[in-house]
């Protein structure tokens, strides 16, 4: 659930300003050093919501930030520059977030092995040698955005030392 302005989500968002979707930033309950949610305590109850949160936003080249099945999903991150910015919210993937994702799925006790394989072969695709800022969350994820993206580089370098 979100707690904040409407128009942090555009196109989701209920009566008062709750999103029951799932997006990636819930990840963070789990990955960061003193997450509220890491540990042993319900260790099948986080096991669970990392695998949900995978099985609705996990691509090859990182996680959506909306399931195509939920309302407002944008499958491709192309247009105008308002085009662009709604849709950065509303399904496009970001490869940074596979960084996180590992670390929830590490902190939950599940494997993270085969996690980079797409972000490994995207090295030969938009910017040679490097990772791409965003990509379509539709199939077959088109690069899209800077084709030099510093953190989505550091998050698989970091993600690269446990995930292969």
């Amino acid at each position: 659930m979100v707690d904040g302005p409407t128009s942090a989500y555009p196109l989701g968002a209920g009566a008062f300003d709750d999103d029951p979707s799932l997006r990636p930033n819930q990840l963070l309950a789990w990955s960061l050093p003193h997450a509220p949610l890491a540990g042993p305590a319900d260790r099948e109850r986080d096991r669970a919501a990392v695998r949900a949160v995978g099985a609705a936003l996990l691509t090859p080249l990182g996680l959506r930030t909306l399931a195509p099945t939920e309302y407002g999903y944008q499958g491709t991150h192309r247009g105008g520059r308002d085009e662009r910015d709604i849709a950065y919210h509303q399904g496009t993937v970001w490869p940074w977030l596979i960084g996180p994702y590992a670390d929830a799925r590490a902190a939950t006790g599940l494997p993270t092995e085969g996690l980079l394989t797409g972000l490994e072969a995207h090295l030969r695709d938009w910017g040679v040698g490097s990772l791409s800022e965003t990509a379509d969350g539709d199939a077959p994820h088109r690069a899209s955005g800077c084709p030099f993206s510093a953190r989505a580089v550091a998050e698989a370098l970091r993600t690269r030392g446990y995930a292969q």
